[in-house]
């Protein structure tokens, strides 16, 4: 990787006035490349050993850790049938047929087809109203009695309650309470250091954001895909998930989705390159590039803002791959972009 265009990302991000609410606020940037960790950097007072929240980027962290615990030898894998397990091994009675149908792959890929929409604010289903509601504590029961719309695979809705629902399973299959199981199967082999866990009024975990993760853990995120599955020589993930999980399964917002990753592509030079990773409100991002063999981390605080999306649109690609392609040749001029004012 070459230097320069690092220091130029660096100093962008110390130099941008902080004078309006629009204004790019970057908090962390961190890569590895090749699995060794070359850049880190803190902004605003944000340090290495303080957790920082993850926001829906952590919905990937609740798919990750379906896989682990199938990996782990749990009774669950991606044809378990989402309501015999939440129902204590049957089928509820009077069930709708689709409901019947739902299996715990249309979770991870958000296509449970339930009314659950979090961009519609007249969605029974969407985050807001799930979470301002009082009458049910236990989101996993109210998102389990959400009517049914589509056919289960059929139709990809962006719906925080999916991936929280995944935690249900989970917990209703192994018997084991999800912050036990998080750290059994996947803070302990990776040896995260602090972080802390949302949890529903109903007092278990929810799955559908708002980790609080530190820079170098949330960037063992993205890196345990690049390694296949594999952490220090130990298979922590099946070859097989891996494959599936940063496969474009649907597309949503014009991106791929597989396994609560979104999947899309990088201009990179005279071609592009497909990167996975993980995303949050406000410019969180655990990011894997498979061709580069690279994993990047940014934490950011541009919540609700379209600022947010420069991260993509202009650090990634314009600093970050720039750094990787002039490590290994030289950047086209018709694409060596200006420093961003």
């Amino acid at each position: 990787m070459a230097v320069e265009p690092i220091e130029q990302l660096v100093q962008y991000i110390i130099d941008t006035p902080m004078d309006s609410i629009a204004a790019p606020y970057i908090h962390a940037v961190l890569i590895a490349r090749h699995g060794q960790l070359v850049v880190e950097e803190y902004f605003h007072g944000y340090t290495a050993d303080q957790p920082h929240e993850s926001r829906s980027a952590s919905k990937t962290v609740s798919t990750t850790l379906a896989g682990l615990a199938m990996q782990g030898g749990e009774p669950v894998d991606l044809t378990s049938s989402v309501y015999e397990i939440m129902n204590g091994g049957t089928l509820p009675e009077n069930l709708d047929p689709r409901k019947s149908r739902i299996r715990l792959e249309h979770l991870l890929t958000m296509t449970p087809g339930l009314a659950c929409d979090d961009n519609d604010a007249q969605s029974p289903g969407s985050e807001d109203r799930m979470q301002g509601q009082q009458e049910q504590p236990d989101w996993w029961q109210y998102t389990l009695a959400l009517p049914s719309l589509h056919e289960p695979g059929e139709v990809v809705t962006y719906c925080s309650a999916s991936p929280n629902l995944v935690l249900g399973v989970l917990q209703h299959a192994t018997g084991i309470w999800i912050p036990q199981l998080f750290q059994t199967y996947l803070a302990d082999p990776l040896q995260l250091g602090v972080y802390h866990m949302n949890l529903m009024p109903s007092g278990d975990a929810y799955g559908g954001g708002g980790l609080y993760i530190r820079g170098r853990d949330f960037l063992k995120l993205a890196q345990l895909y690049l390694n296949g599955g594999m952490w220090q020589e130990r298979r922590l993930l099946s070859e097989d998930w891996v494959g599936r999980a940063v496969t474009p399964y649907k597309q949503m917002f014009e991106q791929g989705y597989g396994y609560g990753w979104w999947i899309m592509e990088f201009p990179y030079g005279d071609r592009t390159v497909q990167a996975f990773y993980a995303g949050g409100n406000g410019g969180q991002y655990s990011m894997g590039i498979p061709e580069l063999d690279l994993a990047i981390v940014i934490f950011g605080g541009n919540y609700n803002q379209a600022t947010t999306h420069l991260v993509k649109k202009d650090h990634i690609p314009n600093y970050i791959l720039r750094s990787v392609f002039l490590g290994s040749g030289k950047w086209p001029s018709s694409t060596d972009p200006a420093p961003v004012k």
